[in-house]
C-alpha cells in the first residue's frame, strides 16, 4: 500500500509512505483524516466502490486538463515503413527489420485517461498510485481492457456495426508506424525527436522529489510527434492487440496482425520507470493478458470513423 494520498493542484493524487508515519507512532486514523481533508479541499470526491468524480464534469466530451476531447483520434495516412530496429543497440526481439505496408487508420491522440476509463468502467478503479482525471489510466491488464472496449463500443452504438467502426487496440505494426510519425516521419529515435527528455516521461525525469517516487504525469504535456500524437515514448507503456512472437519475419508484409495465438500479448512504448533505451520507437516487450502494473496503460485505435 502506497498509503496517504494527496490531491495536488493539477488534479493528481500521489502516494506518500504511510508506513514511515506508522513506524513513528502516528495514529493511522489521523493520517487518513488528513488525506481526506486534502482531497475535499482540492475538489476531488470519492464515491462508493472506488468510483471517483472530478472537477470539470463527467459528460464525456472533454478532458479536463487539456481542454480537448479525450476520445480525440488522429488520422494516420497509410504507407510503407521499415519496422524493427534500424540502428545500433537493438534488442534481439526487434529483429529482423522488414518492410511493412499499413492501410490508413485512426489512433488516439492521447493515452486513455483515468476520466475516460471511469466513464465506462465506473465501478472498476484499477489505478494504484497516481490518481487524477487527466492522468493516464494504469495498472490495467489486456483482458480488462477488452471489457472497457466492449462498454465503450456499446455506449457509442457501435457493437452492431462492422468491426472497422469499433474502437480497439492498435496492432503492433500500426502502433510503431504511428510512433514513427507515419508518412511525416523524420527517422527519430524516440516518438517525436531524438531528445528523450523532450518527448517522454521516463526514469530520467519522472522522479518527484517531494514524494520520493517515480510518477506518471498528466497526458499531453510533452512534445508530440510528427502526427501530433503524445506520449508514445513515455508516461505509461501501452498494450497493443498482437500476440507476441520473439522475432519478426524478414519478409515484407501488409497490415500484419501478429500470430493467431500465443501465451503473451505485446507491450510497446516506454513508461515512467523505463530507461531511455526502452523508450525507442522499436522497443517492445510482452506480458500475459492478466498481468497489470503501475506503468501499463493503452491508447485507442479505429479503422474508420465515417
Amino acid at each position: 500500500m502506497r498509503g496517504q494520498d494527496r490531491c495536488l493542484g493539477d488534479g493528481r493524487l500521489t502516494g506518500s509512505k504511510m508506513g514511515k508515519y506508522l513506524r513513528r507512532g502516528v495514529v493511522a486514523v489521523l493520517a487518513v483524516a488528513a488525506a481526506l481533508a486534502v482531497i475535499v479541499a482540492s475538489g476531488c470526491s470519492a464515491g462508493e466502490d472506488g468510483e471517483y468524480s472530478w472537477p470539470g464534469g463527467d459528460d464525456g466530451d472533454g478532458g479536463s486538463a487539456t481542454g480537448a476531447n479525450y476520445r480525440e483520434m488522429v488520422f494516420v495516412e497509410g504507407g510503407t515503413f521499415t519496422m524493427g530496429c534500424t540502428s545500433d543497440g537493438c534488442n534481439n526481439n526487434e529483429r529482423e527489420s522488414h518492410k511493412v505496408t499499413i492501410s490508413s487508420f485512426y489512433i488516439g491522440k492521447y493515452e486513455v485517461s483515468q476520466e475516460f476509463w471511469w466513464k465506462y468502467m465506473s465501478k472498476d478503479n484499477p489505478v494504484d498510485y497516481f490518481y487524477g482525471a487527466n492522468m493516464p489510466v494504469q495498472n490495467v491488464s489486456w483482458d480488462r481492457i477488452q471489457t472497457f472496449l466492449y462498454n465503450l463500443n456499446n455506449a457509442m452504438g457501435l457493437l452492431n456495426m462492422g468491426l472497422e467502426y469499433q474502437y480497439r487496440l492498435p496492432t503492433e505494426a500500426e502502433w510503431e508506424y504511428a510512433a514513427r510519425g507515419g508518412k511525416k516521419g523524420q527517422g527519430y529515435k524516440y516518438s517525436g525527436g531524438n531528445d528523450v527528455d523532450g518527448v517522454s516521461w521516463y526514469y530520467g525525469n519522472s522522479y518527484n522529489k517531494t514524494t520520493y517516487s517515480y510518477e506518471t504525469h498528466p497526458i499531453g504535456k510533452k512534445r508530440p510527434n510528427e502526427l501530433g500524437i503524445y506520449d508514445m515514448s513515455g508516461n505509461v507503456r501501452e498494450w497493443v492487440n498482437d500476440w507476441y512472437q520473439y522475432e519478426y519475419s524478414a519478409s515484407a508484409t501488409t497490415n500484419p496482425t501478429g500470430p493467431s495465438s500465443g501465451d503473451y500479448r505485446v507491450i510497446r512504448g516506454g513508461g515512467y520507470r523505463s530507461n531511455d533505451k526502452d523508450c525507442r520507437v522499436s522497443s517492445r516487450d510482452y506480458y500475459s493478458t492478466t498481468y497489470k502494473y503501475s506503468d501499463l496503460g493503452f491508447r485507442l485505435a479505429r479503422t474508420r470513423t465515417d
